[in-house]
């Protein structure tokens, strides 16, 4: 058993809690939903797209799932608009990270079969719309490329001349643990109405877990 306290986070709202594994890493994460920022907003790193392209989204493809956090083996879709409509060819580049998002040091057939690198096949041009625009959708994984690995990831998106135009990341993980949460007001009392303390129990019969202070981590996302 492992148990962790005075963990603070700002709450918002109501918010569920899920906990992860994520293979050889041995990291655990634990996810605060709080429904007024969007995940990983927060990310320094993220590139943003220029302002010819618009409504970015990447969610698992299963109904009623918004985060893009899969069970390895589901599928997401990132589907995006170019206003320019000039149907330039655009290439995808999916790269594994550690868990402070750096890029790690595995090789692209460590974590996937098949491109990390590849263009979109997929996209086509409005119709009748006051707006001229492509519409770009990408399946992940496709029948190009499978990802064997759970872990942190980022798709990124480049231009036919191979500049970075966004990225966006992703988690894959494996319900390998059981974990109980309970969650308690702050014991501070200048942000009793501000904050809470999270506390959970790990539940890893079949984890070895030499060192849990060093092989677990935690990290909370708002939604």
């Amino acid at each position: 058993m492992v148990s962790i306290n005075k963990l603070f986070h700002d709450i918002f709202n109501n918010f569920n809690i899920k906990i992860f594994l994520i293979e050889k890493s041995i990291l655990i994460f634990l996810f605060c939903f709080i429904f007024s920022i969007g995940l990983f907003s927060q990310n320094s790193n993220i590139v943003i797209p220029p302002a010819n392209i618009k409504s970015i989204v990447l969610q698992p493809l299963k109904p009623n799932a918004y985060a893009p956090i899969i069970q390895l083996g589901e599928k997401l879709i990132l589907s995006f608009d170019d206003i320019n409509a000039q149907e330039i060819i655009y290439s995808y580049k999916i790269e594994h990270c550690d868990y402070n998002w750096e890029k790690s040091n595995m090789a692209s057939t460590e974590y996937m079969t098949g491109y990390a690198t590849d263009r979109i096949r997929n996209y086509e041009n409005s119709f009748n719309t006051l707006q001229g625009y492509t519409h770009y959708q990408l399946q992940i994984p496709n029948e190009n490329n499978r990802i064997k690995k759970t872990g942190n990831y980022i798709i990124s998106i480049f231009d036919e001349d191979e500049n970075l135009v966004f990225s966006r990341r992703f988690i894959i993980y494996q319900p390998n643990v059981v974990v109980g949460v309970s969650v308690h007001r702050s014991r501070v009392v200048s942000t009793i109405n501000e904050k809470q303390s999270v506390e959970f129990v790990i539940n890893h019969q079949n984890l070895l877990l030499n060192n849990p202070n060093e092989e677990i981590k935690i990290a909370i996302y708002q939604n």
